[in-house]
């Protein structure tokens, strides 16, 4: 999609979604953590090769115990909690993830029955690293239109079960987590979502996929064999549609809303796959450096999970003033771009 027809997007989408307020949120990491240093073990690799091009020195592994729904509801408690409610508060939850528990069920449905929610309703996404935005904009529509009052977003991974660790190329990129946020009518209009934009290149899915599993290469011995079971990523092609379109959607989000990047940004949360990557947006969009936050040193990238724990990092070290506007960008498999404003 060209820069004209995303910012076309934007301009349609100015002020429809404000009002709709993060009214919690919450995340949640599993308590082993991977190293490069340990990596030097199981590979051939090192810190320095590693931290040089994607700079991460370190991960967070689910146990053998763990799976998608339960990082996901533990982050999503944590939400709950934050915003003030109880479970039974929940009408919609709207679960992002390229990696749930099962095919069928919903794993939005394993986590409404971990959590004790009550009779509402729940799907899962699958937008690869831009399905928390998407999830978000899907859901921020719910609560514009007052269908429903809570909806639970949730971003929740655990990558490193779909990883082939003889491939130094992308097994050092990845790790798991969860992240969460509650959705709710803001008392104050002028505080919630300014812009918003989703989507996706019809061409290029073949750079990023996990090839064998599904209805077009169904599970055999030779597959599981052959290791198509595991992510499959052709980095140098990854890399230039991440910064071309995540550059495009952020430019076109800013454009249609805000007087200029600078001035109108106070912070920018991209999804955080590569600090070479996020660099390079804010270089081509002129933005300041230092207005982008990160956590992707001690997290690697966690796909659909990476920015609300970004956001839940910062929202609870207090970094955020009122009238603070965020620009988030996710990019990933699909190959899928999504951005969002949203004004404190």
């Amino acid at each position: 999609m060209s820069r004209d027809r995303i910012r076309e997007q934007t301009t349609r989408n100015y002020n429809k979604l404000l009002g709709v307020e993060i009214k919690g949120i919450g995340s949640y990491l599993p308590e082993k953590v991977l190293k490069n240093s340990d990596l030097e073990k199981m590979m051939d690799t090192s810190d320095e090769w590693i931290t040089s091009r994607t700079g991460i020195k370190a991960r967070h592994v689910a146990s053998d115990e763990q799976a998608t729904s339960d990082l996901g509801a533990e982050a999503a408690l944590n939400a709950i909690n934050d915003a003030g409610l109880i479970p039974e508060d929940i009408d919609l939850i709207i679960l992002a993830t390229a990696t749930p528990d099962h095919f069928i069920s919903a794993s939005a449905s394993i986590i409404q029955h971990k959590i004790k929610a009550g009779e509402c309703a729940c799907y899962d996404i699958a937008a690869g690293c831009s399905g928390f935005v998407y999830g978000i904009v899907i859901g921020a529509q719910y609560v514009q239109n007052g269908k429903f009052d809570n909806v639970l977003v949730i971003g929740s991974e655990t990558l490193s079960r779909f990883l082939n660790w003889d491939d130094r190329n992308s097994a050092v990129l990845f790790g798991d987590g969860a992240g969460a946020v509650v959705l709710s009518k803001s008392s104050d209009p002028k505080r919630g979502f300014l812009n918003f934009c989703i989507t996706s290149n019809p061409d290029g899915g073949e750079h990023l996929t996990l090839p064998a599993g599904g209805s077009a290469c169904f599970t055999s011995a030779e597959t599981v064999n052959s290791k198509k079971h595991t992510v499959h990523m052709n980095g140098k092609e990854v890399f230039k549609f991440a910064t071309t379109w995540g550059t495009n959607v952020a430019a076109a989000l800013v454009e249609g809303s805000l007087e200029g990047i600078n001035d109108g940004i106070s912070y920018f949360i991209p999804h955080q796959a590569n600090e070479r990557i996020n660099l390079s947006i804010c270089k081509r969009l002129n933005l300041d450096s230092n207005k982008m936050l990160s956590n992707i040193a001690t997290t690697g990238n966690t796909s659909s999970a990476s920015i609300p724990l970004v956001m839940d990092q910062e929202i609870k070290k207090g970094t955020f003033k009122k009238g603070d506007s965020l620009l988030a960008v996710g990019f990933g498999a699909g190959l899928t771009a999504a951005g969002f404003i949203y004004r404190f």
